[in-house]
């Protein structure tokens, strides 16, 4: 696993050049961090300060979770899991099937509002969604090397694979009290709005299987061998996870670079 700063680093590389890469979206391609900054304020003006902080509490320690490899020490692994765990009883899906969804924006406003005794309907969730993910989709816009990146694909007949994490963006019932529910088509489509501006050849979104789980690999390497590759060597893999992004390519035999922007690691 090499580190890069950012995406052009790889256009500089010596070397054989890859004949697929498969990357990471949010914190890789896009700025994510400022597309959620915008969510929170636009929370914090639909419910106020002390709810939106929380609610940026739980989005920041999942993240810091996300990017530790699975092998990897890490203090706060309980607390992580706990915090999980206190999404599930949110989600009124099959758990079994589809997995806690971690994501879901609108289980952390559950939560949060259990926590700080808001009254929950299923008005309330649904506006305080509505809110973040418009803000995020107005503020969240490609890093500036980026296009750059997109240009050297273009001319080098690279075939990008954008490989991403589902947003997990349940239904929302209420009977009596708001449950949600997770269907993967529909937070497939949800997502996809957001991607359009990105030049990709193929398009993988965790719906309904997320990453890491090797199911999601599987279908990415599909994609890289429809597109030309032969060999795992021939196809890069670039992200900001560790362990959502590269520790399972890794482990098959990929490629992987490993973005680490100066900000990530103060």
């Amino acid at each position: 696993m090499q580190i890069i700063e950012k995406v052009t680093d790889l256009i500089h590389l010596s070397g054989k050049k890859p004949r697929v890469i498969a990357s990471d979206v949010d914190h890789t391609l896009v700025d994510f961090d400022a597309g959620h900054d915008a969510g929170i304020q636009a929370i914090a003006d639909v419910t106020d300060s002390k709810f939106a902080k929380r609610v940026d509490e739980i989005f920041q320690f999942l993240v810091l979770g996300n990017r530790k490899s699975v092998d990897e020490p890490w203090d706060q692994q309980e607390l992580h899991d706990q915090l999980v765990a206190s999404l599930q009883p949110h989600q009124a899906h099959d758990i079994e099937k589809y997995g806690i969804r971690k994501w879901s924006r609108e289980s952390w406003i559950l939560q949060t509002a259990l926590e700080q005794n808001y009254p929950i309907t299923q008005k309330f969730v649904t506006t305080v969604r509505e809110a973040y993910w418009d803000a995020v989709a107005k503020h969240a816009e490609l890093y500036p090397e980026v296009p750059e990146f997109f240009e050297w694909l273009q001319r080098e007949k690279i075939p990008l694979i954008v490989m991403t994490g589902s947003d997990s963006v349940t239904d929302i019932t209420e009977d009596p009290s708001p449950r949600l529910i997770y269907e993967p088509k529909a937070s497939w489509d949800y997502k996809m709005k957001r991607l359009g501006h990105i030049p990709a050849q193929k398009v993988h979104i965790g719906d309904p299987f997320d990453k890491p789980h090797q199911a999601f690999f599987d279908g990415v390497y599909a994609s890289a061998r429809a597109l030309g590759a032969q060999s795992p060597k021939e196809v890069w893999f670039v992200g900001d996870s560790k362990g959502g992004d590269l520790d399972v390519p890794e482990k098959d035999g990929y490629l992987t670079f490993w973005l680490r922007r100066p900000k990530d690691d103060k």
